[in-house]
């Protein structure tokens, strides 16, 4: 069984929190991982669930039932560092998911504007990360 930290590093070094829509543009969870070394993502979904898939030149542990995107990100949001903010929203979404039947008009609501605030806590981690490597470059270009 994987570590929890070491989960999380690696979740937040090459892990993904995104939203897909399913055929009726219901807004759905995904998490993911990408990397070359396909044992790890192995262990993932034979810890958490999900399927280890080829991507391009490398592969790509992908989970996407509520239930699973919970215990996943229960067992590393302690440990997160860059995508803390995404992960508690994302925990937030998986827990209104109703077991089967519809769900109220309340809760399209809330989920809409979960959603929104997921977009916006990954825009903003992108936006920082790009004021970051501004930071960097004018720093390398003072010292030459």
């Amino acid at each position: 069984m994987l570590d929890p930290k070491y989960i999380a590093g690696l979740f937040d070094g090459e892990g993904c929190i995104g939203q897909n829509f399913t055929n009726t543009g219901f807004r759905v969870l995904q998490v993911s991982i990408s990397n070359n070394y396909k044992p790890v993502l192995d262990d993932l979904k034979l810890q958490f669930g999900g399927g280890v898939y080829p991507l391009n030149k490398c592969f790509q542990w992908r989970i996407g039932a509520a239930d699973d995107i919970f215990v996943f990100l229960t067992a590393v949001s302690p440990h997160l560092f860059i995508k803390k903010a995404e992960a508690a929203v994302a925990l937030a979404i998986s827990q209104t998911v109703g077991s089967g039947g519809r769900l109220t008009d309340q809760t399209i609501l809330l989920r809409e504007r979960l959603f929104d605030m997921l977009t916006e806590a990954g825009d903003r981690r992108k936006s920082f990360r790009e004021e970051v490597n501004e930071h960097v470059a004018e720093v390398q270009h003072d010292s030459d």
